[in-house]
């Protein structure tokens, strides 16, 4: 047994490897919440590490978000890859997001503002089968946000937003859905900012919290700013939309 809780509601302990059988996870997905993530305070500043699992567990009562970072990739025609989240994911299953929204480890390699691009790197090829270079990444700002996926699982996260821009030819649909991780990514696409914000205010359900959240208050402005990376002035305000 990896782990227990009990169930909100009542006094059953449930054991987490019934839980997730229950949610179809695969093993690879249940290994994962044995990581360390990075524990901080509202200001980004390090206190500690928590496990993926107890960071994600409403019941937990977290008082401190984990650190956690979301990618915005554009291809030459100035589209966003957007994913489709796995039915096998926990918090937010079959919901579309942006290119891809993972967290840093709590190790030497990730666990700093400066080396936080290593677990980008580390999540864009194993998420989405990309290998990708630390130089096409730019950060945008970071964002505070609180959100419940069903009422067991939640994200609380300090969220590194980070922009990027791909013009090869291979950079496609047809390429993209071939090389995929299939337990992390059910589907991808290639659409404009206007066609997502109008797809949102249709369809807000469709979408994870966070990408809505950006999209309606930044969606215009990382448009722009994707156009003109080399540019791109970090902002350092931490947007806290608790």
């Amino acid at each position: 047994m990896l782990c227990s809780y009990i169930k909100p509601g009542n006094n059953i302990i449930i054991t987490i490897k019934h839980l997730f059988s229950t949610y179809s996870i695969d093993k690879s997905q249940l290994e994962s919440f044995k990581e360390k993530l990075i524990l901080v305070d509202k200001q980004d500043n390090r206190i500690g590490n928590i496990s993926k699992l107890d960071a994600h567990l409403i019941e937990k009562k977290n008082k401190y978000p984990h650190r956690a970072f979301s990618i915005f990739l554009f291809d030459k025609n100035n589209k966003m890859l957007l994913q489709q989240r796995s039915k096998k994911k926990v918090t937010f299953p079959l919901k579309w997001s942006n290119t891809c929204c993972s967290h840093p480890l709590d190790n030497i390699n990730e666990n700093t503002f400066n080396n936080i691009k290593n677990a980008v790197i580390r999540r864009m090829q194993f998420e989405l089968g990309l290998k990708t270079d630390l130089n096409l990444y730019y950060l945008y700002q970071r964002i505070l946000y609180r959100a419940s996926s069903n009422n067991i699982f939640e994200e609380f996260e300090l969220d590194y937003i980070f922009l990027g821009k791909i013009y090869d030819e291979y950079f496609n649909k047809k390429f993209m859905k071939s090389i995929i991780n299939k337990n992390e990514v059910k589907n991808i696409k290639f659409k404009s900012v206007n066609y997502i914000l109008n797809d949102i205010q249709k369809k807000p359900k469709k979408y994870t919290p966070w990408f809505k959240l950006i999209m309606e208050k930044k969606g215009k402005d990382i448009e722009k700013e994707a156009n003109d990376l080399k540019n791109l002035k970090y902002k350092e305000e931490i947007i806290n939309w608790i």
